[in-house]
């Protein structure tokens, strides 16, 4: 059967700059396609070329079997070849209903200025049955669990699109970046589904285990480039992430064992309750790094907000033995304890600021003298910190959105460590994160730990990083601590298991 898509040595060039050079991608009916590399690889820019949203340099696709230049490939020739894309921010409005998301796109079905809402619903009734998605037409968006509002933006894309045919394709780009496990296998089974229908599915993630579970074939690009193609018989996790990074060194783990007495404990928490937590208690030890896994119901990031002080809470918490009052991340911060957001563009990096400014926007008092900022100074030590950082920039000056997310997540975490924190909270650190710069992330957090005697707290939805770099976890079951893992017995699908039961029941 011949292939719906073929792509052939597109390339794409920024000034001097190659963003995509070569590269080439054949997609095959009823087949998932993954589509891997770090953050500047050339994924999102070979996606836009393939929607018609920014032109090639170079290269053909050949579609219905057609050739044709890229060049000259618009949307709407990408719309009418039933090419449909859904992105990691599926661009849902909140407020309208599922019915009103899924067709406000292919236009209203009227009888002259009246919207027929029987036809509307019918419509998206007719689309979300098709894929076996089980969601009410008539609900609000915003009611929906992040993982069926994905469902429901595969829906809107695939509304006029008949999979009986097998003549579409799906392209997903990090549409499982944000969603807790269990949500995540809801929608990979989803596109099993859509592909079995014989169109083809190409799916972008930085989740090695989740690209192992769906995909019948990946190619990997790096800087550009494609490194290297593996079909479902030869993927292998640990050869998959040396094409990604182009080396071979393993991750930082976890530590070796603590005394988990609470004896000369950074952070202690005493029955802790906050919203839907409840009545938590652990100690944290010097170097160590907690994890927090749960369901998306589960309490994780609310714990985290707790013990910054985003949240009232009731029960005890204290750093190195002093007692922190409720409801103040100022006086976490005066304490010692730093944060570190999952959302970097709307908590973490300032956007109309450069990078020089984002990196060293905390640290301003140590630089000021007689009402000055010593520049020279301060910008000495942020090029230097930059590099400590591994940070791939141009100027300093550079506005911080030049940046890749990557890069932007590492001047963040430059930015905090430069606090000199006794505590870390990690809110998933690493969401929409390459496994390059997810490894350099880890490597500076462990070895800013390893110096300085602090401690991590890291709430993680991606359960293999939680199984990599952590000490310990605690699995939260409806606010409640159900069960404390030790990484080195379990693997993630262990610990995904354990979120779905509580601690009286038996794995």
């Amino acid at each position: 059967m011949p292939p719906l898509i073929s792509i052939d040595r597109v390339s794409k060039w920024y000034g001097g700059e190659h963003a995509l050079d070569s590269a080439t991608l054949t997609i095959a009916p009823g087949s998932v396609h993954a589509l891997l590399g770090g953050n500047g690889s050339g994924k999102s820019t070979l996606i836009k070329i393939l929607a018609g949203l920014q032109p090639a340099s170079g290269g053909t696709i050949t579609i219905g079997g057609k050739e044709q230049p890229f060049r000259d490939w618009t949307a709407t020739m990408a719309h009418s070849h039933n090419l449909r894309f859904v992105h990691q921010n599926p661009g849902l409005l909140a407020d309208a209903s599922v019915a009103e998301n899924i067709c406000m796109g292919r236009g209203w079905s009227r009888i002259g200025p009246q919207i027929r809402w029987r036809q509307v619903y019918r419509t998206a009734r007719h689309a979300l049955e098709s894929l076996e998605i089980d969601v009410d037409p008539r609900a609000k968006v915003s009611t929906l669990p992040y993982g069926k509002r994905t469902l429901v933006a595969i829906a809107r894309a695939l509304v006029d699109v008949d999979l009986t045919q097998g003549r579409g394709v799906l392209v997903l780009d990090e549409p499982t970046a944000t969603l807790p496990h269990g949500e995540m296998l809801t929608v990979t089974q989803l596109i099993r589904r859509v592909a079995r229908s014989g169109s083809g599915v190409v799916f972008v993630s930085h989740r090695i285990d989740e690209i192992l579970s769906v995909a019948d074939e990946v190619t990997v690009l790096r800087d550009g480039r494609v490194v290297g193609r593996r079909g479902r018989d030869q993927l292998n996790r640990d050869d998959l992430i040396d094409l990604i990074v182009g080396t071979t060194s393993a991750p930082a783990g976890p530590t070796s064992a603590r005394d988990r007495s609470g004896a000369g404990a950074v952070l202690a928490a005493a029955g802790l309750s906050a919203r839907t937590v409840r009545n938590v208690s652990f100690s944290v030890a010097p170097g160590e790094v907690l994890g927090i896994a749960g369901q998306a119901d589960a309490g994780g990031d609310e714990l985290v907000d707790a013990l910054f002080g985003r949240c009232f809470r009731t029960g005890k918490l204290s750093v190195a033995g002093r007692t922190l009052r409720p409801a103040r991340p100022r006086a976490a911060v005066r304490a010692g304890v730093m944060y570190l957001p999952s959302d970097r563009l709307r908590d973490g990096v300032f956007g109309s600021m450069s990078i020089v400014e984002n990196l060293m926007v905390g640290s301003y008092p140590r630089y000021h003298r007689a009402g000055l900022v010593r520049d020279r100074l301060l910008r000495s030590t942020a090029n230097e910190e930059l590099h400590r950082l591994q940070v791939k920039r141009g100027s300093i000056d550079a506005s911080i959105s030049t940046l890749s997310g990557g890069n932007q997540q590492k001047v963040v975490l430059g930015r905090t460590l430069l606090r000199r924190p006794k505590v870390l909270l990690l809110n998933d650190p690493t969401q929409g994160v390459d496994i390059g710069a997810k490894r350099d992330i880890w490597s500076l957090i462990r070895d800013y730990l390893a110096t300085s005697g602090a401690c991590a707290v890291l709430y993680s939805t991606d359960y293999e990083e939680l199984v990599d770099v952590t000490d310990r976890i605690l699995v939260l079951h409806r606010g409640r601590v159900a069960q404390v893992a030790e990484p080195a017995m379990i693997d993630q699908q262990t610990l995904a298991a354990m979120t779905y039961r509580d601690a009286g029941e038996t794995p």
